[in-house]
């Protein structure tokens, strides 16, 4: 994951790591794609970023830092990760097996940290 300066004119400049996935978490699955597959901002800032292959979502604080994995049971192909109301819950839409070409799936409610 990048981060950039956002200048006066809106423009991007001084492209930097913020995040590199495969360094934060030891991988689940061997491949060359481990995310980020969606990403969501709370209110405090934190990223929280489905990991396609990973069949995680990880919790990532404004500088960086790993807070939180969260190990998703449904399946290894996490794709999207939404907020509940107040933030208390996370809806994860997860394929089963990423290789499967009928990409059989669901959505899983897990409660969220703080």
């Amino acid at each position: 994951m990048l981060k950039f300066k956002i200048n006066d004119d809106g423009s991007l400049s001084n492209r930097s790591n913020f995040a590199l996935l495969n360094l934060l978490v030891k991988d689940k699955n061997k491949s060359w794609w481990l995310g980020p597959d969606s990403m969501k901002v709370d209110s405090k800032g934190n990223i929280y970023v489905a990991q396609w292959f990973g069949g995680k979502i990880l919790k990532i604080s404004p500088d960086g830092k790993l807070l939180h994995i969260f190990e998703i049971a449904a399946g290894d192909g996490t794709t999207n990760v939404a907020f509940g109301e107040g933030e208390k819950e996370l809806y994860v839409t997860v394929v089963k097996d990423p290789k499967d070409a009928q990409a059989k799936g669901s959505i899983v409610k897990i409660e969220n940290v703080k």
